[in-house]
């Protein structure tokens, strides 16, 4: 196996394992809160990517190292709200992302 094809291999079931994850927490209603360094991130996307609920978006504004870093949305564009399940924070090369459960 290839190196690309172990990293997909990997991206993928880490995305699956939260997966579970968030439909347990749906159940209790839980609710996440995600806190995004900004001056860490790079604006790389793969929390925008990643996200199964949508909360995570792009920014419109340059953090000090010139990158367009990624926000938490409270609510995602489909209504739907974080359920902490972490995969942002999984998927962030840079460790700019914490999850909390509140």
């Amino acid at each position: 196996m290839e190196l690309e094809e172990k990293i997909t291999f990997l991206a993928v079931r880490e995305w699956v394992t939260a997966q579970k994850a968030m439909k347990k927490m749906a159940k209790g209603k839980k609710r996440g809160k995600i806190v995004v360094h900004q001056e860490l991130c790079k604006g790389c996307g793969l929390c925008v990517a990643f996200c199964p609920q949508n909360v995570m978006a792009i920014s419109d504004t340059l953090n000090q190292m010139g990158y367009f870093p990624a926000k938490w949305l409270d609510k995602g564009h489909n209504g739907k709200t974080c359920v902490a399940c972490a995969t942002c924070a999984i998927m962030c090369p840079d460790a700019a992302i914490e999850v909390y459960l509140e």
